[in-house]
């Protein structure tokens, strides 16, 4: 039972469904629906909100990076024997050697330029997945109005309400609406 007039006329709207030649309609359809028969004045369903697009990486001009000097090349066994250097030491005890012990493997320091061009590509593919979703959110929402307009385009010329009334109970009598229905005074400050 509806406790107001768009409610009734909204009930009206949710029975009437299965009479509209459309293929099956989605929930969101069906209330989009009974919302812009209930109250043609006010807009059935909001646009969406779009999710926030980041903001690009700037361009940094980095200074051309200096070629780093080779690398002595070690010593083999033969040219330190020739140096007259042996593998063993002093009173024939093995010798260490210090080279293999003490150099550390350094990594060469990454690119700023590269690193920075890898940062950009990643946000700028950010970029693209929040505007294909925000693309795709705009096309669903023209899709769902443009839908439950042409629903409602077939829908009004087919149905005429002649007598619109409201029972109050405790007076046990009905009371005549105008139809359609003028607009809330919360749609008013609205708009």
């Amino acid at each position: 039972m509806a406790t107001d007039p768009r409610d009734a006329l909204s009930q009206l709207a949710y029975s009437c469904l299965k009479n509209i030649p459309v293929d099956s309609l989605s929930e969101e359809e069906q209330d989009c629906f009974a919302k812009a028969f209930a109250n043609p004045t006010k807009p059935f369903v909001k646009k969406p909100e779009l999710l926030p697009v980041p903001e690009p990486i700037p361009n940094i001009d980095f200074p051309v990076p200096e070629p780093e000097p080779p690398a002595p090349a070690p010593e083999t066994k033969e040219e330190e024997n020739k140096n007259g250097n042996s593998e063993e030491g002093f009173l024939g005890m093995p010798q260490e050697k210090e080279s293999e012990n003490t150099t550390p493997d350094l990594q060469p320091k990454p690119d700023p330029a590269t690193e920075h061009k890898a940062k950009q590509d990643e946000r700028l593919a950010q970029i693209a997945e929040v505007e294909k979703r925000n693309q795709a959110q705009l096309q669903q929402y023209e899709k769902l109005c443009n839908k439950t307009r042409r629903i409602m385009e077939w829908f009004t010329p087919r149905i005429e309400i002649f007598n619109f009334e409201e029972h109050n109970r405790w007076s046990d009598s009905w009371t005549k609406l105008e139809y359609p229905l003028p607009p809330d005074q919360e749609d008013e400050t609205l708009t």
